[in-house]
């Protein structure tokens, strides 16, 4: 068993993977591809990576409050939505539903980002404890817009790598912590609000 190591770059995890038993584990890439940041975005809400059951967006997995937490702030129905996209097995139309959640977040002027770019992690694994080995995604943070007032990290791990990357970007805000699993509704909320 390795412990969680911090890669510098994707060749180092490649080494990793290379020697690991990839019946137990599995390598996984973040969705910071499929972000919808844009010049008027004001909160980032920042996890680490989005898990293989994420049903294609950020924060969709069936365990995940974020959504709730966005709808009680705002108003919304994106839980509603997420709970459409876990629902559907037509790919044109879980690509609709995620441009539907992208918009809205959009209006809300919330977006997501994961601090980690490529990851090792036990298979079907949902927990920060069970990623072995990672890179950060640097370039995802480059180019945040000043427009940004908060960065919420929804763990430790993602609180963690953040400032890690905020030290080599320095124009980043400070992060806000509250757990994804542990926080209570009405921080969220008051955060969100």
């Amino acid at each position: 068993m390795h412990s969680k190591k911090l890669c510098n770059n994707a060749q180092e995890l490649n080494n990793f993977w290379k020697n690991i038993d990839q019946t137990v584990y599995e390598k996984v890439n973040s969705f910071n591809r499929i972000n919808c940041i844009l010049p008027g975005t004001e909160i980032i809400i920042v996890g680490t990576i989005t898990p293989s059951g994420g049903n294609g967006y950020f924060y969709t997995a069936p365990r995940s409050r974020i959504y709730g937490y966005v709808d009680a702030a705002r108003g919304t129905k994106l839980k509603d939505k997420k709970e459409a996209l876990q629902r559907t097995t037509n790919e044109k139309q879980r690509q609709l539903i995620i441009d539907d959640i992208k918009g809205e977040l959009n209006n809300q002027k919330i977006a997501f980002l994961d601090v980690i770019d490529e990851a090792i992690r036990l298979k079907g694994s949902y927990a920060d404890s069970d990623i072995k080995h990672y890179t950060l995604d640097y370039a995802a943070f480059l180019n945040i817009p000043q427009s940004v007032k908060k960065v919420i990290c929804n763990s430790k791990l993602a609180e963690d790598c953040y400032n890690v990357i905020r030290t080599d970007i320095i124009n980043l805000p400070g992060a806000i912590y509250l757990s994804q699993r542990t926080g209570k509704k009405l921080c969220w909320v008051n955060e969100l609000k």
